[in-house]
């Protein structure tokens, strides 16, 4: 709404304003500068909303549920039922073209895990759980009509792309590493090779650790990328626009391989090790995997 911030700050100081006051205002591109400067002046600020709900990337439904219930008057229990309905389930597949049956297979946790769009919502008190979850469903419908006709040329569904996309979401240490691991997957699902991503295991265990066992990889839950082949059933968590975009615009890489090593001083958010074949790979899970054994003790301490 202000084209130059230096040029807006000289304007007021030689318009000689001042007694802005504090609060959220409601603007729009149409108001001039000086229409600006007096809605700050006069302190007429906007209602501030009685509910605010923000869902982080990557989390999954059990806590996206969480976050719902402490925000609103909801009990928990309230709100998975309702997300767990079949008649709102067939309402909402019904009502966006982005849902389809593939939400309902035998073996999926949450219907609509996934769709519900990762921001910072604001409701006035009364909002219904339909409502709210209709206005996050709403935003991802967005992505979903702006970026059609790619999901299609890409040959999946938007299931698959969100499936994907989920995964991508788990598993990158930054925002660059989303189109690398995105074509990290599209190289592996190209050989015919499994994809083979932790986070999908832990989903389908219900387990919240950095450190997978033999046992968690043999469990037979459909999200378990080690054991069954191709893009799991259904999405493991939120997910951004940007691995959307990544899943539909995968880098061409060379790489078959990573390894994520745990956050530290040097890498704040993590770091991941790409790599071509399966020995450099193996090389990094020896030498590396030690640091998550000590990461996750000291969370516990």
């Amino acid at each position: 709404m202000i084209a130059n911030e230096t040029i807006f700050r000289y304007y007021v100081r030689y318009k000689n304003e001042s007694s802005f006051q504090a609060g959220t205002y409601t603007l729009s591109q149409a108001m001039s500068p000086d229409e600006i400067i007096n809605e700050l002046k006069t302190g007429t600020v906007m209602k501030a909303a009685d509910v605010k709900i923000t869902l982080p990337e990557g989390i999954t439904m059990d806590r996206q549920i969480d976050l719902i219930a402490k925000a609103t008057k909801f009990k928990e229990e309230t709100i998975r039922k309702e997300l767990t309905d079949a008649m709102f389930i067939d309402a909402m597949i019904e009502k966006y073209p982005m849902l389809t049956d593939e939400v309902k297979k035998n073996g999926v946790l949450y219907a609509l895990e996934g769709y519900l769009f990762p921001a910072t919502y604001e409701f006035d008190k009364g909002k219904s759980i339909d409502q709210i979850v209709e206005t996050m469903l709403d935003e991802t419908e967005k992505v979903y009509d702006e970026n059609e006709d790619a999901i299609r040329k890409s040959g999946m569904t938007f299931h698959e792309v969100l499936s994907l996309g989920s995964m991508v979401e788990r598993e990158a240490a930054t925002p660059k590493d989303r189109r690398e691991i995105a074509g990290v997957f599209k190289n592996r699902l190209d050989d015919g090779m499994k994809l083979q991503s932790d986070p999908t295991v832990w989903y389908g265990t219900g387990e919240n650790t950095a450190l997978t066992t033999l046992k968690d990889l043999e469990n037979n839950s459909k999200y378990n990328t080690y054991k069954y082949e191709g893009i799991p059933i259904g999405p493991i968590s939120t997910v951004s626009k940007d691995s959307v975009l990544a899943v539909l615009n995968p880098n061409k890489t060379k790489y078959v391989y990573f390894f994520a090593r745990p956050p530290s001083d040097t890498h704040p958010r993590g770091q991941i090790l790409y790599e071509e074949t399966y020995e450099e790979h193996q090389r990094n899970v020896v030498k590396y995997k030690p640091e998550w054994v000590e990461y996750e003790a000291s969370k516990e301490q």
